[in-house]
Formats: C-alpha cells, structure tokens, sequence
C-alpha cells in the first residue's frame, strides 16, 4: 500500500468531502465547513484521509434528524491539525460509549439502523496509521462530536514505527472484518 500525500489544510478539500457527503446522504443534512487558523496544512495519505472524513459526515448524517446540521471545523496550528465534526443528531448513550470503538459494537439507540458497527474501529485506525488520536463528546438525543487531532508533522511509511503500525492494522484489519461464525458475511 503505497502513501498518497494529500495537503488537508485547505477548506476546498474539506468542502468537496462534505459534498460528495451531501450527495451520498440525499442532500438530508447541511454540512458546512469551517477553517481557523492556517500556519501550517497538515499533509497525509489522502485515501486514508478521505475515509475518515466521509466515514464520520456520513455517521453524523445518518444519526441526526432530516435538516438539522452537520458542522465540519478545521483548525490547522504550527503544532498540529484538529477536525471536528459536529451533529445535533440522537447521541451515543453513556453505557455505549466505553465500548464505541470496539468492533461490531452498535449503540442501543441506532440498532434500528443499518450499519456493521466497524465503520469507527476503522477510522480509529486510519487515524492511528498518521500518529494521531480520535476522541468524541456526546450527550444522548443532543448530539455528538468527534475530534480527530493530528501532531505536525505526520509520519509516512517511511518511517519504521509506521510501517510497523500500517502493518499491524492491517493485520487486525483483516481479523476484525473476516466473517464469524453465526455472522452474517
């Protein structure tokens, strides 16, 4: 797998995830993009950077009510790159929230809804793969936010730690996701 740089410090790039997130949602929720700061883009593997961000817009969407709307926030630093992305959808109740991370783990209040419960395991890890960490605050029937934060600069797969670390994902990766017994495939 080969790394793809990709600048994210631009609002442009983050306006056409949100698009194709508008798109793929049915044009359901509003999303919109903010940007602060500006000293320093953050540059990663774009694929692996993409996946992320469609993968927590289209969580937002699918957990929020039609119209209510989704805010993607940008905030670039000379120490690192955050985003966040906001919902005003039902929440992840606290019992479920220990647990979000884990695979094939769904909330009580979205089992209704379809959904695999490995879309966040793999963000996590995608995340994990540029040296960074993903955390979320939420509150059930308010709303949710997930911050993702990466230190400048970002490792490539050149560096040893990451080829370890793509690696090992890669390998929990394929466990997570091969079929279990009494699951369907």
């Amino acid at each position: 797998m080969s790394w793809n740089r990709s600048v994210l410090g631009s609002v442009q790039y983050c306006e056409r995830v949100a698009n194709e997130g508008e798109s793929a949602t049915g044009l359901r929720c509003p999303i919109t993009c903010r940007m602060t700061g500006g000293n320093q883009p953050f540059t990663g593997d774009e694929s692996l950077l993409h996946h992320i961000l469609s993968n927590l817009l289209s969580n937002a969407v699918k957990y929020s009510p039609d119209g209510a709307p989704i805010t993607l926030h940008l905030v670039l630093s000379a120490t690192g790159t955050s985003i966040r992305v906001s919902d005003r959808g039902v929440g992840i109740p606290l019992t479920d929230q220990e647990r979000l991370f884990n695979a094939f783990h769904r909330g009580r209040n979205v089992r209704h809804l379809p959904g695999t419960g490995l879309g966040l395991v793999i963000v996590k890890r995608c995340v994990e793969l540029h040296g960074g960490k993903i955390e979320f605050t939420s509150t059930e029937a308010v709303g949710t936010t997930f911050t993702v934060t990466f230190s400048l600069p970002a490792k490539a797969p050149g560096d040893s730690t990451t080829r370890r670390a793509r690696a090992r994902v890669q390998k929990q990766l394929a466990e997570i996701t091969k079929p279990r017994p009494g699951h369907a495939a």
